[in-house]
């Protein structure tokens, strides 16, 4: 939608003030088409919104917007103001390039209020697309999808937006007589900061296709996959990916004439925009002639309105540096007073890569701890590493590269690294075959040489049970050479699908406990065996969970109570009592002080 110079964008409504006492009424306020039907080139749209209060008196001195659902549309107020009259009454045309149904909703500045009425426009450029086109009683087969349409190409943060959901058939007709009830939700994790329309119900006057005005908006930047499904038929949906940008607030450099300046940009900001058409917007003096500038060269002209305010929509802008500010003039186009400068810069593409550093740098041993940093050659917002069928997110170091940490995988083998980067403006990019990861038991990258896994049979029948910050595990060996079998690799997580964490055991026994766990939360777990040679079970046992608690007391097994326990381990342990190391050290020096403290108090007593 293009605004003529006069009106603000969406973008400005929140910083609005009420001028007038009156209040009006969402519900008795009106929204008129003087028709509904407006051939392309030829007619014009004209529709009156009526503001009424409470008990239908009209409310004059608001300020009023007509918002079009369409990125299409012209509009302007028909006699040169915005401002309700003493009847309430503000006149506005429309026009528009396309063919197609358009919704026009009113938005009162003055009350900050969206009125509820809505008016609907099919423009048309012949007769063959008004009688043919399904919006206007073109039949169409039952409702397979729903279609985001006139959704804005990026949404500033915290800022208000408008889209339409059209109901279509398996052909992409609308289905005019679709009266289902449409629920929206978030599919990602930053559902958090996205706040969404309610539930809604298509009615008869909607013919198939339902604007949300103002409806939605996004606290965060970043990419927000929205989903639209119908609660009765959940085959029935539409998706479509908002890309939300940062709005941080007036970060220009200061490029004034005289001390002070009256005019002020309040968008765009410093920053980086992958769309080459920009709006201009902002404050000045009210009725102020104004010229938009851009690297020094007038783009074109600008009137602030009774309130201020200005705005100005770029034609597509050259990629690179861009430097605008904002310029009142006088009757021959002198410049008289400008604005601060703000500084920003067009382009788009994938972001670049300074380097990618994998720590330690060499091949390396199954399960070491790895250290991967990216660091890209412009600021993101947030980096994520895809890792064998795992996602990290990588933490920002404040040096100018991104860095996770995990285990290597347990398996030999050329693992590749692939990122995902969200960029400043919340474009998501993927990043792949930069690098990888060589996992190898001898630690020298020889893949040829290596140990077959599958020599072992799986491990089966694991159980686990919950103490107070660690899990007991119990499982039965292997029915395929059990007696190879070295130890067992315990993996576990907080899903059944991440299992990030793993730790060998130390012998062959069927029995392993994991410590240092957090309480009440859930954690799985699954083993695999381990031969002398590195060769491991093809597959993983059955994956298990269990929830450590406080309140669970451990209480000793039957072979503890029965001194039976670790009778299986004697024969892991030294034949010599004298080879067990410093403990028998401590011994020796501990008997020597006890015999020497004994012959003294003897000596005493005697």
């Amino acid at each position: 939608m293009k605004i003529l110079v006069g009106f603000v964008g969406i973008a400005m409504f929140g910083s609005f003030v009420a001028f007038a006492n009156s209040s009006i009424s969402a519900t008795k306020s009106m929204v008129l088409p003087e028709s509904q039907t407006v051939k392309i080139n030829k007619e014009t749209a004209k529709i009156t919104v009526l503001l009424a209060d409470e008990s239908g008196n009209p409310v004059s001195g608001h300020d009023v917007r007509l918002i079009s659902s369409s990125n299409d549309d012209l509009i302007v107020p028909f006699f040169g103001t915005s401002v309700s009259g003493k009847n309430g009454e503000v006149v506005f045309e429309a026009t528009s390039t396309k063919n197609g149904l358009v919704t026009y909703v009113a938005f009162d500045l003055t009350a900050n209020s969206v009125l509820d009425a809505k008016s609907k426009v099919v423009y048309f450029d012949n007769g063959n697309y008004l009688f043919g086109n399904n919006n206007v009683g073109n039949s169409s087969g039952p409702v397979s999808a729903l279609k985001f349409d006139n959704v804005p190409s990026t949404v500033p943060a915290g800022d208000s937006t408008t889209f339409t959901l059209t109901a279509t058939d398996s052909q992409g007709q609308t289905v005019t007589n679709y009266q289902g009830t449409v629920k929206f939700s978030i599919n990602g994790t930053n559902a958090f900061y996205a706040s969404l329309p309610n539930d809604y119900t298509f009615m008869t006057d909607d013919v198939g296709a339902h604007a949300f005005s103002l409806a939605s908006a996004f606290k965060q930047a970043g990419a927000y996959n929205v989903e639209a499904r119908d609660v009765d038929s959940p085959l029935v949906y539409g998706e479509y990916t908002f890309i939300v940008v940062p709005k941080t607030g007036n970060q220009g450099t200061t490029q004034v004439v005289g001390s002070t300046s009256s005019i002020s940009i309040t968008n765009p900001v410093a920053g980086t925009y992958s769309n080459p058409i920009q709006v201009v917007s902002g404050n000045a003096k009210p009725g102020e002639k104004l010229k938009v500038f851009d690297n020094d060269i007038a783009l074109g002209s600008a009137d602030a309105d009774t309130f201020g305010a200005f705005t100005y929509t770029t034609s597509k802008l050259s990629d690179g540096a861009h430097v605008i500010y904002v310029a009142s003039v006088d009757d021959v186009g002198a410049v008289l007073e400008k604005s601060k400068t703000v500084a920003f810069t067009i382009g788009s593409g994938t972001p670049e890569v300074s380097g990618i550093t994998i720590l330690p740098s060499n091949a390396v041993l199954p399960n070491t701890k790895i250290n991967v940093r990216f660091t890209p050659k412009d600021l993101l917002s947030k980096a994520t590493l895809s890792f064998n069928g795992n996602l990290y997110d990588m933490s920002d170091s404040g040096k100018g590269y991104y860095e996770a940490s995990f285990n290597a995988p347990a398996d030999n083998g050329d693992y590749p690294l692939t990122f995902v980067v969200l960029d400043q403006l919340g474009s998501e990019s993927l990043i792949d075959g930069k690098s990888s990861l060589k996992v190898s038991a001898t630690g020298s990258g020889d893949f040829e040489n290596l140990p077959d896994k599958g020599l072992i049979g799986d491990v089966d029948g694991l159980t686990a049970k919950a103490y107070d910050r660690k899990v007991t595990l119990n499982w039965e060996k292997p029915t395929v050479n059990a007696d190879s079998v070295k130890n067992y690799r315990v993996y576990y997580g907080i899903s059944p699908t991440k299992l990030t964490e793993a730790i060998d055991t130390y012998t062959n026994s069927t029995t392993w406990y994991i410590a240092n766990l957090k309480n009440d939360t859930q954690y799985y777990f699954a083993i695999i065996a381990v031969d002398a040679k590195g060769a491991t079970s093809s597959h993983f046992s059955n994956i298990v969970s269990s929830t450590p608690n406080p309140s669970v007391l451990s209480v000793p097994s039957p072979d503890v109570q029965q001194g039976l326990a670790g009778s299986e381990a004697v024969n892991e342990l030294p034949k010599d009592p004298s080879q067990a190391g410093p403990e028998m050290l401590w011994m020796v020096v501990l008997s020597a002080f006890g015999g020497a403290f004994y012959l003294k108090s003897s000596k005493l007593f005697k």
